[in-house]
């Protein structure tokens, strides 16, 4: 999200990092926080992470039940629909890291002090689960993939390649959009 956002005027293009939600966030429906943040009219929102949290980390976690995760699908494609209905340019990116390349950075980062603190045990209880979460990222990219907000899977092994790509096909995407 950094490399997107890093020269960019900052009148226009703003990142937003969605973690967990607040107690207060639980008591409305799960779409309901990113409304805030959907951007104006002429400007970019770039999401580090977004709504689909309910067809991943809260169904892998078994922080919601199978009926929400699964009436999600159709959710998250309306809540999309509705946006590009209106004007917007959805772009959707799965950066694919295979295990392997997770673990070495993984190692990397415990190794360096300054870096260290990105690295939680969340992190690592979620690598133990990959399985889980690589069948839900599956499902995802196939049940949310539509044409006016498709998915781009990109492969991740090479950092600096991987935010070529995903520059690439934005500055694609726009040119085709106008």
């Amino acid at each position: 999200a950094r490399c997107i956002a890093r020269r960019a005027d900052p009148s226009i293009i703003r990142v937003v990092h969605t973690g967990a939600p607040s107690l207060e966030e639980l008591s409305y429906n799960y779409l309901h926080r990113f409304w805030r943040d959907i951007p104006a009219t002429g400007c970019t929102a770039v999401f580090d992470r977004s709504w689909y949290g309910r067809v991943l980390v809260e169904r892998v976690e078994k922080l919601c039940s199978e009926n929400e995760w699964e009436r999600a699908y159709g959710e998250l494609c309306s809540f999309e629909e509705f946006l590009t209905s209106n004007g917007a340019l959805i772009e959707k990116f799965w950066l694919d890291i295979p295990p392997e390349v997770q673990l070495e950075r993984f190692i990397r980062r415990m190794s360096d002090p300054a870096r260290r603190y990105k690295l939680t045990a969340d992190d690592w209880r979620g690598r133990m689960k990959r399985q889980e979460y690589d069948h839900a990222a599956e499902d995802m990219l196939r049940r949310t993939d539509t044409r006016s907000a498709p998915w781009t899977v990109i492969p991740a092994s090479d950092k600096r390649a991987a935010r070529a790509a995903v520059l690439h096909r934005i500055i694609y995407r726009i040119q085709n959009h106008i």
